[in-house]
């Protein structure tokens, strides 16, 4: 099993060593990129570089698929989107295991991240809805409308909007889970 993240941080400093780590923290808890970097006062693109797999890794990947998608087998050479097949719950080292990685034409990336923020978001909106959990409740504990926590749900919303209803959710999801013990 070749891990990815530490082969690549000897070259960091102290001080960006805390950034990286910190990003792979707010990665693997399911943070967005331009999240991350919000939050860390970055940009998305270096968010991003910070995270990814090295050149040599990137490489290994593409020769290993032989230059196609893995998903629809089209041509991508060397210029594939790198993804990670499994993001939340894992460590650092598991995130940037080969074994995690695999190469995507840019449709296809697109469709693998747009699934799986669908996917956890009807799973949070279940999950609100059987705790007796109102759109509207939410809304009025950030000011927005209703319509805006809808989006948000169907991953239309704004980085803006996404930060305070995602902090909303959290607050209101910890407080029943606190409230039951």
């Amino acid at each position: 099993m070749q891990s990815v993240g530490s082969a690549a941080l000897g070259r960091h400093s102290p001080a960006t060593l805390l950034k990286i780590n910190r990003a792979f923290q707010l990665r693997l808890r399911g943070w967005t990129y331009s999240r991350i970097a919000e939050e860390l006062h970055l940009s998305r693109q270096r968010i991003q570089q910070l995270v990814s797999p090295a050149p040599s890794v990137q490489f290994a990947i593409a020769s290993h698929a032989r230059g196609l998608c893995e998903k629809c087998g089209v041509f991508v050479g060397f210029r594939g989107h790198i993804h990670h097949r499994l993001t939340f719950g894992n460590s650092v080292d598991s995130f940037s295991d080969v074994n995690n990685l695999q190469l995507l034409c840019v449709s296809c990336h697109r469709k693998a991240h747009g699934l799986k923020v669908k996917v956890v978001n009807s799973m949070i909106g279940r999950e609100l809805r059987r705790r007796g959990i109102r759109m509207k409740d939410i809304a009025e504990l950030v000011g927005l409308n209703p319509s805006d926590v809808s989006a948000w749900l169907n991953h239309r919303a704004g980085v803006s909007k996404t930060r305070k209803i995602e902090e909303a959710v959290s607050k209101l999801l910890e407080q029943d889970i606190e409230e039951m013990k």
